[in-house]
């Protein structure tokens, strides 16, 4: 158990290094475009899981510098003479914390916001409305409140929900689970980062914003295999799990097609709310 408390722990380090590095270096290209007496600082950071969250707000970006590695892809630019750094961390706290940390030593921003898609837990949420989560809740019941307060719905954009958003280890797949879960922690949805990010930013004294948009309703179920999909692999393994998903279950392809089809258009909906969440940013 020693042993392998060691290992695992260097592999930890290791990997924090990596990003780091790549961060740091992404930080170092945009610089050549700037001003030398700034080097690597940027206004705002985006911290997204997957690359179909973080597209759209890329493809909104200037002068965009990109650096991919070790798993994650780093994006430069300038939106609105905001000069931002957009990091795809890939799924899960673990990931999400390292390129967090990492972020905040390449690049100091002033704020660092969790963007991304999130499960409804509640009936009131449907799929493509927003979350501005007043604070955030972990599964053993851990809170972490958020610097920007929105209220449990704004009058003015009704579609934009605030209250608790719920960070845990997995795809909440199944409506059961989600009204559970939903009860369980008083929250209105569910995602896989947004404390991890928020933990680091709350040790670091960055300000933190979560920006999620619903992509799958209460009553919605997930397909059982996306979980297994997901998870980091070589491309290798990555097209065995889709073979085997398609040899026990053939109807997979149309759901996982529909599925692909619904992430872009809410995707899309999420870059365009992010453009006007960051033009608003306070100082």
């Amino acid at each position: 158990m020693v042993v392998r408390w060691i290992v695992g722990n260097w592999l930890r380090q290791q990997v924090h290094a990596k990003v780091t590095e790549a961060v740091t270096e992404a930080a170092r290209r945009s610089a050549e475009q700037g001003d030398a007496e700034d080097v690597g600082r940027c206004d705002i950071g985006v911290l997204c899981a997957l690359g179909v969250e973080a597209g759209a707000l890329v493809d909104r970006l200037e002068n965009v510098v990109s650096l991919q590695g070790q798993g994650f892809t780093v994006h430069t630019g300038v939106l609105h003479q905001h000069r931002i750094v957009v990091v795809r961390s890939g799924p899960g706290q673990g990931a999400a914390s390292q390129a967090t940390s990492a972020l905040v030593a390449g690049h100091r921003p002033r704020w660092i916001i969790s963007a991304g898609f999130a499960g409804g837990l509640r009936d009131e949420l449907a799929r493509d409305d927003f979350v501005m989560p007043s604070a955030l809740v972990n599964e053993g019941g851990k809170v972490l409140r958020v610097d920007l307060q929105l209220g449990s719905q704004s009058e003015s954009t009704p579609r934009v929900h605030g209250g608790r958003l719920l960070t845990v280890d997995r795809i909440v797949a199944t409506p059961q689970e989600k009204r559970d879960l939903g009860r369980k922690h008083d929250a209105v949805a569910v995602d896989m980062e947004s404390y991890a990010v928020a933990e680091v930013c709350q040790r670091e004294k960055v300000r933190f914003l979560a920006v999620r948009a619903i992509s799958d309703a209460v009553d919605e179920r997930l397909p059982p295999d996306l979980e297994k999909l997901m998870k980091p692999q070589s491309l290798a393994h990555r097209a065995g799990a889709v073979t085997g998903t398609l040899v026990r279950r053939p109807g997979s392809v149309k759901d996982m097609w529909k599925l692909k089809t619904s992430a872009w258009q809410t995707a899309d909906r999420l870059g365009q709310f992010l453009t006007g969440v960051l033009q608003q940013l306070p100082e």
